[in-house]
């Protein structure tokens, strides 16, 4: 009899001790997921290219002679116009030589005149005579012209119209041919230049358009597109240099040197009705397939949705295939989702 009522106590004790046991938690976890909402060019392009502008026309202006400058008129950004004297070299020397080298051109020019002469009158002269005069003339005439240019040399003027940016040397200087004395730019007409690293070039293609933004003014992208584009990288950066045309009639100074951001801009793929979207968001399938993973938005739960790909464009792809505007998207933590998860937009972290 005591066993028995020890067994009924026992088990009164634990229907009390289940029926106080807390309930078991059946509420599903919704994970937080980065979602994007697909659009044309939706893809958030991080390629930015620092750049610097410069002139398309630009010269390093220097003299073709050797000597002491005695002139140089001009001051760092005076706007010369084309034709402009510039700088000018103590010309003595040169003109005494220009002086003595035209001399001796009339003098072999007489000669010559009169062992033709006579030898056409009377060949009383001998034929290799006049052909020694005549060379002697040329050589002359060749000496005469190369002292002349030396002398028009002494003279330096603006090839085109532009701004005196720099002054190399000072004036009364002694200065070595092809020393450059000035640099001239023509600060109307001017380009932008970046530096593409090779990854990039070796998948985005080489008809780059988009938007120059300056630091000071970023409310005011400029529109630049594609001008030249270099075939080989350079040795140290291993980056390839492009040349993109910038248009013109801003409302704001620029000038030659300023730096700026280049940013790749999705205006064509826009028009085209082309959609990008990160490379992060694309989850390859176990039969070699891409596919992405859509938000339902009624039940807010992810759906493997198979994708078509094409051109990648730095970090971004296009998708030919798959994915319609307005439509949303899990773009990192991929490898994490399941079929009918339930995810909720990630709170952004201020």
């Amino acid at each position: 009899m005591l066993c028995l009522l020890s067994a009924a106590g026992l088990m009164t004790s634990l229907t009390a001790c289940d029926q106080n046991a807390p309930p078991t938690s059946t509420e599903e976890v919704v994970r937080p997921a980065q979602i994007m909402r697909v659009d044309a060019g939706s893809g958030d392009s991080s390629l930015r290219f620092p750049g610097r502008v410069r002139a398309v026309q630009r010269a390093e202006l220097a003299f073709n002679v050797p000597g002491r400058i005695i002139e140089l008129p001009v001051q760092e950004g005076q706007r010369v116009e084309q034709g402009t004297l510039v700088a000018r070299l103590d010309g003595e020397n040169y003109q005494i030589r220009l002086n003595s080298a035209e001399a001796e051109y009339n003098k072999a020019r007489t000669d010559y005149n009169r062992v033709n002469r006579i030898w056409q009158q009377s060949q009383a002269v001998a034929r290799a005579e006049v052909d020694q005069k005549r060379t002697a003339m040329e050589v002359a005439r060749a000496n005469y012209l190369a002292a002349q240019k030396d002398m028009d040399d002494t003279r330096l003027r603006a090839p085109f119209n532009g701004v005196i940016t720099r002054r190399q040397v000072e004036n009364f200087s002694n200065v070595q041919a092809k020393q450059p004395v000035l640099s001239l730019q023509d600060t109307e007409n001017l380009e932008i230049v970046i530096s593409v690293p090779e990854r990039v070039v070796r998948t985005a293609p080489k008809q780059l358009e988009g938007l120059a933004v300056f630091a000071d003014r970023p409310e005011q992208p400029l529109p630049v597109r594609l001008k030249a584009f270099s075939a080989e990288a350079d040795p140290q950066t291993q980056s390839y240099e492009a040349v993109l045309a910038l248009d013109a009639g801003t409302d704001f100074t620029m000038l030659p040197g300023m730096s700026v951001e280049v940013v790749p801009n999705a205006m064509e793929q826009a028009a085209a009705g082309l959609i990008t979207i990160p490379l992060r968001a694309v989850v390859a399938d176990p039969d070699g397939g891409t596919s992405v993973w859509k938000v339902n938005p009624e039940s807010s739960r992810v759906e493997r949705q198979p994708v078509n790909l094409g051109a990648i464009q730095g970090e971004n792809v296009e998708v030919s295939s798959g994915l319609d505007r307005g439509e949303r998207i899990v773009t990192a933590g991929v490898s994490q989702l399941r079929e009918g998860l339930k995810v909720r937009p990630m709170q952004s972290t201020p």
